[in-house]
């Protein structure tokens, strides 16, 4: 069992503008996870590993699908447990890619007293300070259209941001 105890997860969502005549009233969102992790030596929730959230349009009958946001979280430790690392937006209508952003995180040990990052869920990790560090954003818009088979064909513009920090992380 990757989590031992019982969370409350928001199915759907569903807002109505109260404004009849200007449009669609009720806006509908599902929810579906995927990845929940605990820490049992931290004794803490380590939350999903996937969050897609799926608009629905409700103006047709029946409602259908229209878009889809795909979210992505690290969730191996407690150091880094809730860090995105993308988001991606898809259209259901013809698989097509719209937007997303990958993001690139790695740890700070901000005492400098020489944590093994590679043994994060060892009794050792108690006594340990470490900070997240984002180190590279990557932006990118799509098409719309669906990937014909080849990896980044359906990209339109993409940015990269890098980020630097000094030895105290600022």
């Amino acid at each position: 069992v990757d989590h031992p105890g019982s969370v409350w997860d928001m199915a759907s969502l569903e807002v109505n503008d109260g404004r009849l005549g200007d449009g669609v009233n009720v806006r509908r969102t599902t929810f579906a996870y995927e990845g929940l992790k605990f820490d049992r030596l931290h004794r803490s929730s380590l939350g999903y590993a996937m969050v897609m959230e799926i608009e629905i349009d409700t103006a047709v009958g029946p409602a259908a699908g229209v878009r889809e946001t795909v979210h992505q979280y690290l969730n191996g430790n407690v150091f880094n447990a809730g860090l995105e690392t993308s988001t991606t937006v898809n259209d259901l209508s013809n698989g097509g890619y719209i937007k997303g952003v990958k993001q690139t995180w790695t740890l700070h040990d901000v005492r400098n007293s020489g944590a093994d990052l590679n043994a994060l869920n060892t009794v050792a990790s108690l006594g340990y300070s470490l900070a997240p560090l984002l180190t590279k954003i990557i932006t990118v818009v799509g098409t719309g259209a669906p990937s014909g088979g080849v990896p980044g064909d359906n990209v339109g513009q993409s940015s990269t941001t890098n980020l630097t920090y000094d030895d105290l992380g600022d």
